[in-house]
């Protein structure tokens, strides 16, 4: 099941976050005429699509970072 997960995020998850994010950025400029707005949406559509090619290197990076900060913040 997992490899089956993995490969559709793979194969049809990035062109999908592409697709809406590059979209709603697009309508997102055309409302609000604000292309910081914009660009921040579209950047939103490309981490998830970064996330979706590689969920695993995303993950484990993440979980180190989480490591780092807590290792680092006293309670």
């Amino acid at each position: 099941m997992k490899d089956l997960v993995t490969t559709f995020l793979k194969e049809q998850g990035v062109w999908v976050a592409l697709g809406i994010g590059v979209g709603a950025g697009i309508y997102e400029f055309m409302k609000t005429k604000s292309f910081g707005k914009s660009l921040t949406v579209l950047s939103a559509g490309f981490v998830i699509a970064f996330f979706c090619l590689y969920p695993e290197q995303v993950l484990a990076k993440f979980g180190e970072g989480m490591n780092w900060a807590l290792s680092h913040i006293k309670f």
